[in-house]
């Protein structure tokens, strides 16, 4: 069970409440995403054990893309292999 959080203008106080009400569904990892156009949260609960945690909201430098959903990416190491 993971949760998801966001809205479109900038508040970095609330995006941190809500992850922090959502803390209950995700107490494994929570993550942000914060510009003046969009907030976005995350929280992850963990169903097995990792390799690499997922950290979302995902994005990279000089990337017009955000990536956040409500699942595991299994794969990541060949993934990065690929695509990083």
């Amino acid at each position: 069970m993971c949760g998801i959080s966001g809205f479109n203008f900038l508040d970095e106080n609330l995006i941190h409440k809500m992850n922090s009400v959502l803390s209950h569904r995700g107490p494994d990892y929570a993550g942000t995403y914060i510009d003046s156009q969009i907030n976005l949260g995350h929280v992850l609960l963990s169903l097995r054990e990792q390799i690499d945690l997922s950290t979302q909201p995902y994005t990279q430098n000089n990337c017009d893309w955000i990536l956040l959903f409500n699942s595991e990416i299994y794969n990541t190491t060949e993934i990065k292999k690929n695509y990083l």
